[in-house]
């Protein structure tokens, strides 16, 4: 049976996505299995959220809205500019920005990564008894 996760779950993921300063999407580990050739801003690591919002999507598959919960996810979307969604509810796009084109960070809310249901890993989430008492640490 396939395994879906809904809203409020904690769960492990593989990858992600976020909004950088200028709007834009950036990937956290765009070139998966090439490690050889590191690049800083690639994620490594345990990335662990929680579920804000799922949905179906017939052409993808399940598709997942997250909030950040571990330090080191946290750290690396700060270190990254991260960016949450606009606060108006307006498309992406339209929030006001400074003279470098960079989205002002009081227009947007809280960062939230988006991710698939090929990103979620189901063993380590089952491992750790689905996070039901991860707080951060």
């Amino acid at each position: 049976m396939k395994k879906t996760a809904e809203h409020g779950d904690k769960v492990a993921i593989s990858g992600f996505c976020f909004r950088n300063e200028y709007g834009g999407t950036d990937i956290s580990n765009y070139d998966r299995g090439q490690k050889e050739k590191h690049d800083p801003k690639q994620y490594d690591g345990l990335a662990i959220v929680e579920i804000v919002k799922a949905w179906n999507d017939e052409e993808t598959g399940w598709r997942y809205h997250g909030k950040p919960l571990n330090p080191t996810l946290i750290e690396y979307l700060t270190r990254m500019n991260a960016i949450g969604r606009p606060k108006n509810g307006d498309d992406l796009g339209d929030e006001p920005r400074d003279k470098d084109q960079k989205v002002l960070k009081s227009s947007v809310g809280p960062v939230v990564i988006f991710f698939g249901e090929f990103d979620v890993d189901w063993k380590t989430t089952d491992q750790n008894d689905g996070f039901v008492n991860y707080k951060g640490e």
